[in-house]
């Protein structure tokens, strides 16, 4: 028996990939921190590893949950929602960069006010599929 499957051409990978992972921000980051500690959606960990490995990026979590302790998966739900004491671990984790869907609580102007420790993020990318945000704005 021979099984014939169709090839898919490059071109419709490299779309797929611009419209449901966080390209254009991860090349921000590579660009002004390429070795930045990532708190980035779950889904999207995966990708966020291959697209900054070589350059010493490190992500929060990834789909791998059976990887994580369970605090860590438990920090990361308590961020995601912008539970009670949200920014105390984003400073505890030394998060360097975030990259969200823009449908997350965190990207609806929470970021905007100053962290317990000074910080105040900035959003340096925004578009329908995600929303960069770092502790100090890239210059223009």
């Amino acid at each position: 028996a021979v099984l014939v499957l169709p090839q898919t051409p490059v071109a419709d990978l490299d779309a797929q990939v611009t419209e449901e992972f966080p390209e254009a921000a991860m090349a921000i980051v590579r660009e002004v921190d390429p070795d930045a500690r990532i708190l980035v959606e779950y889904g999207w960990g995966g990708y966020v590893i291959w697209a900054g490995y070589d350059d010493g990026a490190r992500v929060f979590v990834d789909g791998r949950n059976d990887m994580y302790d369970q605090s860590i998966l438990e920090d990361y739900s308590a961020i995601r929602a912008a539970d009670a004491g949200w920014q105390e671990l984003l400073a505890d984790h030394e998060v360097e960069a975030m990259i969200w869907p823009p449908s997350v609580a965190l990207t609806r102007g929470l970021l905007d006010q100053p962290m317990p420790d000074g910080t105040t993020w900035c959003e340096a990318y925004r578009d329908e599929t995600q929303v960069l945000y770092l502790p100090t704005c890239p210059p223009d």
